[in-house]
């Protein structure tokens, strides 16, 4: 009798281990799941260049930036953008630090008839800038 305590104790305690792996298993891909979706509500100036060497200098697209995530932005754009191509994205922005990009459109909707909602998907992750907030007044108490 004693054998199979011991032996329920022995299976009692790996299987706690088990779920103890599979519940740190599924809490990092938690976080890292919701750090991927976090996004950063901006407004900073951005100009759209055709990637390809051809059309470089050719187009330029204005716009700006509303919404920033790791893996890419939301614009509104002057002029229509062509979905599927690649472009590198510069921002202009006095209060943001965000290193050029090349991104692929992936998709564009006419707003107005000189307004273009354009997302653009990152060839790479980037890190996302800190975005400064004003420090809050006191409350009195």
């Amino acid at each position: 009798m004693q054998d199979n305590a011991l032996g329920s104790t022995i299976s009692s305690e790996s299987k706690a281990h088990e779920l103890l792996e599979e519940l740190e298993l599924h809490s990092r891909l938690d976080v890292r799941a919701a750090r991927e979706k976090v996004t950063v509500a901006i407004d900073a100036a951005i100009e759209a260049r055709p990637a390809d060497i051809v059309r470089r200098g050719s187009l330029v697209v204005e716009g700006t930036a509303r919404k920033l995530a790791r893996q890419g932005v939301s614009t509104i754009c002057k002029s229509p953008v062509e979905v599927g191509s690649v472009f590198y994205i510069e921002f202009h922005s006095s209060t943001l630090d965000l290193h050029p990009a090349l991104a692929v459109c992936d998709r564009c909707v006419m707003l107005e008839p000189t307004a273009f909602g354009v997302h653009f998907q990152f060839a790479q992750a980037i890190e996302l800038p800190q975005v400064d907030h004003e420090p809050a007044e006191p409350r009195p108490t």
